[in-house]
């Protein structure tokens, strides 16, 4: 019997890649527990003066529950972003991939991302947690 591939991806965008004397990257992406995460990863001379280590990580993590709250929140605020609505019937993973188009259209690029995201989940009531290291 042939082995088929497994042709499921990684649900993960890229919102910011920035090198330089501080570099900076941040992603949105569904883990394996169905949670939404947006995480950032500093590196360079900024963790080192503020924190006396080269590198900072931090994340903010929305529950599964409320990950369909959070996409009708941000496709309001898109330009156009009812383009990116999942049909009614979509699956889990359709709508997950909407979630994360809509996350790269409104922080992508965004240095402030993790933090611009956090502000829009207490300004609407959802719950996340906040983590660093």
């Amino acid at each position: 019997m042939d082995e088929q591939p497994d042709l499921r991806r990684e649900k993960k965008v890229k919102l910011v890649a920035r090198p330089g004397e501080t570099s900076v990257f941040i992603d949105a992406e569904i883990d394996e527990k169905g949670n939404l995460l947006l995480s950032g990863y500093d590196i360079g001379k900024a963790p080192k003066e503020w924190f006396g280590h080269s590198d900072y990580e931090y994340w903010v993590v929305v529950a599964a529950s409320d990950k369909e709250r959070v996409l009708s929140i941000l496709l309001g605020q898109v330009a156009g972003g009812q383009q990116f609505r999942p049909a009614g019937d979509a699956s889990e993973d359709e709508k997950d991939w909407a979630l994360l188009t809509v996350i790269e259209k409104t922080y992508g690029g965004d240095l402030r991302a993790v933090e611009a995201f956090g502000d829009l989940l207490k300004a609407n009531g959802i719950g996340f947690k906040f983590r660093t290291y």
